[in-house]
């Protein structure tokens, strides 16, 4: 936490601090969200103010330590709502959404959640994203990001990491993917690269893509480079994976087979134009990179006695998560788990049992 978070009438209570196994003690049901994304750590703070609408107002932050640049990335844009749109500026990608703002930089998430939507509190959460943008250092974009933006000239809003389990395949992790189709189109068409180690190792991973997709669908020909088209038994789109190179590049959900090929054929020249420098830093994360267990599969362990975190009070898992701005529970001072904003329809949070952020 930097240095003098509390100005004015706001004052800072105590700083938790957790490790990527005791998180769960602050944040009940959401923790393998995060564990999933390398977390190493978490360090909590709330900044109590001044009286608001007759109630104590307060800005509770929470950051996440998760290793690497894409995994921050990966995490804040599972958390975003379909439609809200981010903002990439200097190393930092954010953005506010009524009483709470969200910020990935470096290897660090962080939200900062307002007890209520009052000016005087909307604008100190605004100002403690500014404080942090500054503080914490930056970090390159992911290579991935340079892929799609400087490459495709797609806006790096609409790119994302998905670290494990894409389009719910369970061998496609690492995967950089962009939005193609337009916010307010009902079409879902996605563009994606993966980097892997050598051309055999692409050329099987190309492979089993398609498997995966023909799983879903039957096949509707080739497209460029030969690449296996599938088309969707249920939604009539196409997808397909090619292996150009030591990468794998595809197309997932697309309206036509000719939009398809278009994109496909699109990605295929971007990598073979790829200059030396983004070459050398499109490389597979490291194998010991996988998380210890699949998202979801089962609760930590109870922290031991004398363990710190033994000494914050658990977060109710049977609570429902109220509206944005509803205070937390008087019992439960500090915590955000009663101030989280809704979960968004197709978000991470509302399908449960998802690995793909």
């Amino acid at each position: 936490m930097p240095a003098g978070l509390a100005t004015g009438a706001y004052r800072e209570g105590k700083i938790g601090a957790f490790t990527a196994d005791t998180m769960y003690v602050k944040i009940n049901g959401r923790a393998g969200y995060f564990q999933a994304f390398g977390a190493k750590s978490l360090h909590t703070l709330s900044l109590e103010g001044p009286e608001s609408d007759g109630a104590p107002s307060s800005v509770d932050i929470e950051a996440y330590d998760l290793g690497e640049a894409r995994n921050a990335i990966g995490a804040y844009n599972g958390e975003r709502p379909p439609g809200v749109a981010s903002t990439v500026d200097q190393g930092s990608t954010f953005h506010a959404d009524r009483n709470a703002a969200f910020l990935a930089r470096g290897h660090y998430y962080i939200r900062f959640i307002g007890s209520d939507e009052s000016p005087a509190v909307v604008s100190e959460v605004k100002r403690l994203l500014d404080v942090f943008r500054s503080a914490i250092p930056g970090e390159e974009l992911p290579w991935g990001f340079a892929f799609f933006s400087d490459r495709l000239k797609l806006p790096a809003s609409a790119v994302t990491y998905v670290k494990n389990n894409a389009f719910s395949f369970g061998f496609a992790r690492d995967v950089y993917k962009a939005s193609l189709s337009p916010a307010d189109s009902k079409d879902d068409m996605e563009a994606f690269i993966v980097a892997l180690a050598d051309a055999g190792a692409a050329k099987a991973m190309a492979s089993e893509y398609t498997d995966g997709f023909a799983s879903m669908g039957k096949p509707a020909g080739k497209g460029p480079g030969g690449t296996p088209w599938v088309e969707d038994e249920f939604l009539a789109t196409f997808s397909g994976a090619s292996a150009i190179e030591r990468w794998v590049v595809g197309v997932r959900g697309a309206p036509s087979k000719a939009q398809a090929t278009a994109e496909l054929e699109r990605l295929r020249q971007a990598v073979g134009a790829l200059p030396d420098e983004l070459r050398a830093r499109a490389v597979p994360s490291p194998a010991g990179d996988e998380p210890s267990a699949e998202y979801g599969s089962a609760a930590p362990a109870a922290p031991a006695a004398g363990d710190p975190a033994a000494a914050e009070p658990a977060s109710n898992p049977t609570q429902g998560a109220p509206a944005a701005g509803t205070p937390p529970a008087a019992d439960t001072p500090g915590s955000t788990e009663g101030r989280e904003p809704p979960a968004a329809p197709g978000s991470p949070a509302a399908e449960e049992g998802s690995d793909e952020y």
